[in-house]
């Protein structure tokens, strides 16, 4: 049973973790909670909790993203106040000094170059002082010409 939810998961998952601080590994989470049984579910669901990491997807396309409550959290806000989720908060929550970086390594991850992304940063909190960032992702799913869809 272990063997196929880590079959499954490495194959369904579309939402990768960030965390405050640096993390040792990428832990990948199901957006599809609803492939998962209950068990399943409620054990992720405590991975969640217990490692107070915030989750994260971004559709490329359409410039779409989704944060958890925790991800909101970490900046100091609810996910209500952060409103509609698009790149530009993410780029404008990025110190200067690690802006270039970042976009570089999001660039070759989306090109293709990388396998992962994987980028610490200095984001902004609502209370106005910077704190360290693990972000990591990679793309799940591209579009037949091979362009990145989600992320």
């Amino acid at each position: 049973m272990k063997a196929d939810l880590l079959e499954r998961l490495e194959k369904e998952i579309h939402v990768w973790l960030c965390m405050p601080d640096s993390i040792n590994d990428p832990v990948r989470l199901s957006g599809y909670l609803s492939l998962l049984s209950g068990e399943e579910r409620e054990r992720l669901q405590h991975v969640i909790d217990a490692t107070g990491v915030g989750t994260w997807q971004w559709n490329v396309q359409t410039d779409e993203a989704r944060v958890d409550e925790q991800w909101a959290a970490m900046l100091g806000f609810t996910p209500d106040e952060l409103g509609e989720i698009r790149f530009d908060t993410f780029d404008n929550a990025l110190h200067p000094d690690d802006r270039a970086h970042a976009k570089a390594s999001l660039q070759h991850h989306l090109e293709g170059k990388t396998d992962n992304y994987d980028c610490e940063v200095r984001m902004r909190h609502k209370a106005g002082h910077w704190i360290w960032v693990q972000s990591r992702g990679k793309v799940m799913e591209r579009s037949a010409s091979g362009q990145p869809l989600w992320m």
